[in-house]
């Protein structure tokens, strides 16, 4: 998982943010969800006003390289978990802003296999 950089996103995620989390509460979102997704959200905010790139500058290449950097060390829940709230978004922005989702086309992750536990009956 990447290291979250100290800087703030820039306006523009600032914007983009503001306008999906208030169709989340139109929406009827729980607060938990929105809370969840805001963390992801500004996560990837953060990562790409760090590398100098607002949401329109996102592309399926840029994307997807995040994605693998940050699903290095989580499990598979936890990588579905960041894939789903970023396609939420991605989705939305796409609407909002009449453009193709740069997540299009990209596949959730598969859970890695964790070891089952075995109990003895010693």
């Amino acid at each position: 998982m990447l290291p979250v950089p100290n800087v703030d996103p820039s306006p523009a995620w600032a914007d983009a943010w503001d306008g999906f989390e208030l169709d989340q509460i139109t929406e009827g979102r729980s607060p938990k969800s929105i809370l969840n997704r805001r963390y992801t959200v500004l996560t990837l905010a953060r990562h790409a006003t760090a590398a100098g790139h607002d949401p329109a500058d996102i592309t399926k290449v840029y994307l997807t390289k995040y994605l693998m950097a940050q699903y290095d060390g989580r499990q598979g829940t936890g990588a579905g978990q960041v894939f789903q709230h970023l396609k939420v978004f991605w989705d939305w922005y796409a609407r909002e802003f009449e453009v193709t989702s740069p997540m299009a086309g990209l596949k959730r992750p598969k859970g890695k296999n964790r070891p089952v536990p075995v109990v003895s009956n010693a």
